[in-house]
């Protein structure tokens, strides 16, 4: 009787939830990926004198050079006032490469003005691939805003421009644009919309030597490479990889270059390798910020690393044998379900036998921005049928950046893959200074960034607090035609600062409540001379947020121990990577009293069997034939369903057997509980500590995600020694 039930419940959720799928859907088997196209376009305008004095420009382009994967087709474009192809869009090849390196030295800083509309206009030509730009990634490097002529009208029609009419042809060709601010002088909010309008990453180099990281970061998100978790000081290289890549960042300011020779490369058979003493097949490159060592036909074996390792040093092989993950959103917005799939592949060929799946763990690590993580293992006691490993990602609440590592561990065998994904907040908003500093104001706009918003359910209203406290709150008005909220702020109570505070309300299509509070803004009034037709973002508050939300909930806020205190282990010479930093950070009470506390386990969910048939459905607007047919077919189902229980009832009375012998709660299953995702979810606590509640288990999968904690990841130095070489080759071979 309890399998009619869930069959029921099922149909329910089949027929009526849809909610929003990013990526590819639950059922789908992630496919190898086709080559890129990449166009690398940087900014050589004046200003990056200031801010790139030392030009770390060039060492930044030709990292993106030397790790661009042979087959991808790329160019790299400069630009200021007029735009330059320092590099021909063509395939990459050793050929490519060094022509990248050698034109590098013309990057510079002695353009005029900023043309970034031409520049991707140049950029995004039809005639270098046929017009197809489905599979396009740019890389937009600027330290300024759109600047071609010194009348600032002529500059706003520019912008406008680029923001309408270009945007949307290059969002509409399914290219994306991936940017990066050098500087918080950059018009931020043009980046930010570039990006968002066409499912790219946003990110800002706090200064230059930032730059090879940003970058690489930008590459990793438009063309993900496999990676080797680097653990105690080491890495696993097994037979199947033709050639590895260590990109190490140092955390000098001087860089690669002076501080690599503390660097030491150890192989499997304990040889110590340096810079200036490598072997034939070893390629080592120092350069401002970052060493680059590639291995050609690496023995296979623990190698290990001794010196310091920079945050987001990696190791990138080229192999048969792949880890394949779906296509991951740059953002996302709250309401959406990120599907992660993971597959594996020898050569062309998906393996799905049980054999090799079944010595390997596949684990999923979800980091915040603030260094909270939590980590679960994907289909811990059996491998999946179809060798895919699924999961999902869902009710973040805080809009911020959450780094994914997927790792897959065997005796002689790991990969991993590393992805940030962005919790964008539903609107952009935007404070515009415009007018004399004498006769100015404050323009107020506020732009639906969430796809699925429904802007007839949502509002805005900005609260204005004088310099004598008086306090005012309006509500913005949505023009359709602009498709903004604006308003505007005057001085009505005279000079002085004005603070200016919005809280945007609304709803997705599906009625999931939306909320957002960004930070206040001190408008100040007159302004400064020269400061006019300076844009001012608003970014997100997390604490405002986090209060916000506390303050809804109907639980105490959890109580915070103090942190207990472990002796410090004697320094070595071993590299230390931000891996093993992490995870020895897990280990020690300081994780667990965070100022925020762990990532909330009702975050991340594995997907439920009804997900997964859910994730495959298309929403459609209004009432298909599909879903009257589906309403009659469960009204049917729903009088069957009745008749049957009384059926069932009635027998198992003449038996004299109790009903709740067969479907109580001994042995049965509470059926799913359909949550309201506006509210935050209450923390629940078991009777017993260290317990965990049977209806929180099921639905959320506690046994096997508790995000209040960080599990190790493997250590390769315990591992199965590689005599079992033979007998995995053995076993993973993909069937037939």
């Amino acid at each position: 009787m309890k399998h009619l039930f869930k069959g029921v419940w099922a149909y329910l959720l089949l027929s009526f939830a849809v909610p929003g799928v990013l990526a590819q859907s639950a059922n789908q088997v992630p496919d190898l990926p086709a080559p890129a196209d990449v166009r690398v376009i940087v900014d050589i305008s004046g200003s990056m004198k200031t801010n790139d004095p030392e030009n770390l420009r060039q060492p930044a382009v030709r990292l993106i050079a030397r790790l661009l994967p042979d087959g991808t087709s790329a160019g790299i474009w400069t630009f200021g006032q007029y735009v330059n192809m320092l590099v021909p869009f063509t395939e990459v090849d050793d050929a490519w490469r060094q022509r990248a390196l050698e034109r590098s030295s013309q990057i510079n800083s002695v353009a005029l003005r900023t043309n970034l509309g031409e520049a991707l206009e140049v950029a995004s030509e039809s005639y270098l691939s046929g017009g197809d730009l489905s599979n396009t990634q740019f890389i937009l490097l600027t330290d300024g805003k759109v600047d071609i002529a010194p009348d600032d009208n002529i500059n706003e029609t520019e912008r406008q421009r680029v923001l309408g009419e270009l945007l949307e042809r290059i969002k509409t060709s399914g290219a994306r644009i991936h940017t990066l601010a050098l500087s918080e002088e950059a018009d931020l909010d043009l980046l930010t919309a570039l990006a968002s309008r066409t499912g790219g990453s946003r990110s800002i180099a706090d200064n230059a030597s930032e730059l090879s990281r940003v970058f690489v970061t930008a590459l990793n998100t438009a063309v993900p490479q496999e990676q080797l978790p680097i653990r105690d000081s080491g890495f696993q290289v097994d037979s199947g990889v033709e050639e590895f890549t260590a990109l190490i960042f140092s955390d000098s300011q001087q860089g690669g270059a002076e501080s690599s020779g503390a660097l030491t490369l150890v192989t499997p058979s304990g040889a110590k390798i340096t810079r200036n003493s490598r072997p034939d097949n070893l390629r080592w490159v120092s350069e401002t910020g970052y060493d680059l060592i590639t291995v050609d036909q690496p023995q296979p074996g623990t190698w290990g690393l001794e010196g310091t390792l920079g945050d987001g040093s990696r190791i990138t092989v080229v192999s048969d044998l792949r880890m394949v993950v779906s296509d991951i959103p740059a953002r996302f917005y709250r309401g959406q379900i990120v599907t992660i799939n993971t597959a594996f592949y020898e050569e062309q060929l998906q393996i799905t036998n049980p054999d090799f799946l079944r010595v390997m763990d596949v684990s999923l690590m979800l980091t915040t921005d603030d260094g909270r993580s939590g980590r679960k293992v994907l289909a811990e006691n059996d491998p999946p049928e179809d060798g895919v490993y699924r999961d999902v990602i869902r009710r973040l609440e805080q809009p911020g950046d959450y780094r994914i590592d997927l790792v897959a561990s065997a005796p002689t065998f790991s990969r991993k893959f590393s992805g940030v994904i962005a919790l964008r907040p539903p609107v952009q908003i935007v404070v515009n200074a415009r007018g004399a500093p004498d006769n100015s104001e404050y323009g107020v706009t506020v732009t639906p960034e969430h796809p699925d918003l429904d802007i007839e359910a949502s509002s805005i209203a900005l609260t204005v607090t004088s310099p004598d406290g008086e306090v005012a709150t309006s509500q913005l008005p949505y023009s359709p035609q602009s498709r903004h909220w604006q308003g505007a702020v005057t001085p009505e109570q005279g000079d002085g600062a004005y603070t200016l505070a919005l809280r945007f309300t609304g709803s997705t299509l599906d009625g999931t409540d939306v909320s957002y509070t960004p930070e206040s803004f001190q408008a100040r009034f007159p302004r400064e001379t020269g400061a006019q037709n300076v844009r001012v973002p608003l970014a997100p508050a997390p604490q405002a947020s986090r209060a916000l939300q506390a303050s809804e909930s109907s639980g105490p806020e959890p109580s915070r121990e103090p942190a207990n205190t472990r002796p410090q282990e004697t320094p070595d010479t071993r590299a230390v990577s931000p891996e093993d930093e992490e995870i020895a950070a897990a280990d020690s009470a300081e994780v667990a009293t965070h100022a925020d506390g762990p990532i909330d386990i009702s975050q991340v969910e594995p997907p439920s069997e009804a997900d997964e048939v859910v994730s495959d459905q298309v929403a459609d607007v209004g009432i298909s034939p599909l879903l009257l047919a589906s309403a009659g077919g469960l009204a049917g189902l729903v009088v069957f369903a009745g008749g049957l229980f009384w059926w069932q009832k009635r027998r198992s009375g003449k038996q004299g057997v109790p009903l709740s012998d067969e479907a109580g709660p001994a042995d049965d299953e509470p059926l799913p509980v359909v949550e309201d995702e506006g509210e935050p979810i209450p923390q629940l606590e078991p009777e017993v500590e260290g317990a965990i509640p049977t209806e929180l288990e099921d639905d959320f999968g506690l046994e096997d995600f508790d995000l209040s904690d960080i599990d190790k990841l493997p250590d390769m130095d315990e591992q199965t020694p590689p005599d079992n070489d033979q007998a995995e080759q053995a076993a993973r071979q993909p069937e037939k």
